[in-house]
């Protein structure tokens, strides 16, 4: 008797524990469409209203309300982001035949003469249906020898009817960010 009572108790625990990651899970994802709802309710904020602090803007605009540019197209997101893109960098593509294009990164700010990740000011943008990396190549000049092309009206209006998966702001330069912010605390409560 006692040995089926183990057993029941054993099942349930196992059970139990089995369940949890999928109970995290689904708490994870209720938490993020809450957050999702919250960002579908915040209004656009021109650069003006930051002081012409780009860093704030682009901040605000496209990490803290970048669900709202889901299903848009990529002339809104441009048009939001109403700063001129200098070039170019990250292009990810699909390992298919024929390549495709996933997202793109915008540089809209460089700190220094290099490229830096952690400290250029990007905008990233996933595109719901992935390009022809062969169209992308001819309208935007992309090559071997010119990795980071220039943003031209030519590869404008390649993008422009481009429907957005989503968008947002340098997630190494966020991620430092809140890096910096947490030693700054952990100083502070010394």
């Amino acid at each position: 008797m006692e040995t089926k009572f183990l057993k029941k108790i054993s099942l349930f625990l196992l059970l139990s524990i089995g369940c949890l990651p999928a109970l995290a899970q689904e708490k994870i994802a209720k938490e993020k469409l809450e957050l999702e709802k919250e960002q579908a309710l915040m209004p656009y904020k021109a650069k003006v209203e930051f002081n012409l602090d780009t860093l704030q803007f682009l901040e605000y605009n496209f990490h803290e309300r970048q669900v709202q540019y889901k299903g848009k197209k990529v002339s809104d997101v441009l048009k939001d982001l109403d700063l001129p893109i200098l070039y170019l960098c990250e292009i990810a593509k699909l390992l298919t035949y024929p390549p495709r294009v996933t997202k793109i990164s915008l540089v809209v700010h460089q700190v220094g003469k290099e490229l830096d990740l952690f400290k250029d000011y990007l905008i990233v943008i996933v595109f719901e249906d992935p390009l022809n990396f062969d169209e992308f190549k001819e309208a935007s000049g992309f090559h071997f020898e010119n990795l980071n092309p220039v943003f031209t009206q030519n590869l404008y209006d390649y993008l422009k009817d481009r429907e957005v998966k989503s968008v947002y702001f340098n997630e190494y330069f966020i991620q430092r960010r809140a890096h910096l912010r947490n030693l700054e605390l952990q100083k502070s409560d010394k």
